[in-house]
């Protein structure tokens, strides 16, 4: 069986006793419920996700430059061999602006 023990509405700890029929004082006996859990008086949920946080504008600087360098630049190379058109490259970059905003 597996047991699991809470204090303040979250489960702090878990304990698999296969000999042990009864949960243990001060425990529960429950199969899902994982550490960090909330319990209501009723119901295991597992923890809210923390929002993701938006990318910083450095992060966003070096997304870019990865873009230019494998996207931007092949292009430039071939407009400079006429073989592709100052539109095209100029198209791409703002692809890749447009990609990866700046934060306002």
């Amino acid at each position: 069986m597996r047991f699991i023990q809470v204090q303040d509405g979250v489960v702090v700890n878990f304990a698999t006793d296969n000999n042990r029929v009864v949960a243990p004082s001060g425990w529960q006996q429950h199969d899902t419920a994982q550490i960090g859990w909330v319990f209501d008086g009723v119901n295991f949920v597992p923890p809210a996700k923390e929002p993701e946080l938006p990318p910083t504008r450095e992060e966003q600087e070096v997304s870019r430059q990865r873009a230019y360098s494998v996207e931007a630049d092949p292009i430039a190379m071939q407009m400079l061999r006429e073989e592709a058109t100052k539109a095209e490259w100029l198209a791409k970059i703002n692809e890749i602006k447009v990609r990866y905003p700046y934060p306002a």
